[in-house]
């Protein structure tokens, strides 16, 4: 199907039909995505056969659905539960690393290869994770809250293992250019974060709160506005 409205349109209907299906088996709705990534996908329907077409709405789905997560989410939590996070993320990457690094080179894979395919072993899926914890009220609990601490560890440590395993080049790893600049980033969009966060958005909030359409339209904008700004700059 190559017209996208109506590819879109179809797998929105379809999504609905498979969501409201697992919800009367009293299944996590991620299940029913996924079902519905088979059944619109190249496998069975085929409905786009454009990949940037499938790229799109994948990365418009992602975006809103970690945007709706965050709402939810409170900064303070890191308070609480930081260092609990800390530990925790730092045992389990150790030991799911260095048990699956020994299960590969004893199954033939040379040293190298074992590594990254260990390392990643040791990246949980945080949109899954985040979506059923959401699904089931149960972000605000305090295994909830200790569940997201150590998924933002271990997102911060995966993402400092992937600049390093994109600059190792014939065996030898390169500068501390990436990190360093990755850090610089991250401090960056923090500092700006905040700023607007205290300064912009509160004075952008009592002007479109009053009207629902007008405060979804601006929701949808932050959320997709962000996502595009991280992904322009590499934080994507």
């Amino acid at each position: 199907m190559d017209n996208i409205f109506s590819g879109l349109s179809l797998i929105i209907v379809i999504g609905a039909v498979v969501s409201v299906f697992m919800r009367w088996l009293r299944q996590p709705l991620m299940i029913g995505y996924i079902i519905t990534g088979i059944i619109v996908g190249p496998a069975v329907l085929h409905i786009t056969k454009s990949p940037d077409t499938l790229t799109v709405f994948g990365e418009i789905g992602i975006a809103l659905l970690l945007f709706i997560i965050g709402l939810g989410m409170n900064p303070r939590v890191a308070r609480e539960v930081g260092k609990p996070s800390i530990i925790t993320a730092l045992a389990h990457m150790s030991i799911t690393g260095t048990v699956g690094w020994c299960v590969l080179v004893l199954l033939g894979l040379s040293h190298g290869a074992a590594v990254f395919v260990a390392i990643g072993l040791t990246i949980n899926s945080t949109i899954v994770a985040l979506k059923l914890l959401s699904d089931k009220k149960e972000q605000g609990r305090l295994h909830g809250k200790l569940t997201v601490g150590v998924l933002v560890v271990e997102d911060i440590i995966a993402a400092v293992l992937l600049l390093f395993i994109a600059s190792a080049h014939d065996g030898q790893w390169l500068s501390f250019g990436p990190l360093i600049e990755l850090a610089f980033k991250v401090a960056l969009v923090g500092v700006a974060m905040y700023l607007l966060n205290k300064e912009v958005l509160p004075r952008v909030q009592k002007i479109v709160a009053s009207d629902q359409e007008l405060l979804f339209l601006t929701a949808i904008a932050i959320g997709l506005g962000s996502a595009a700004l991280m992904a322009k700059i590499g934080l994507s």
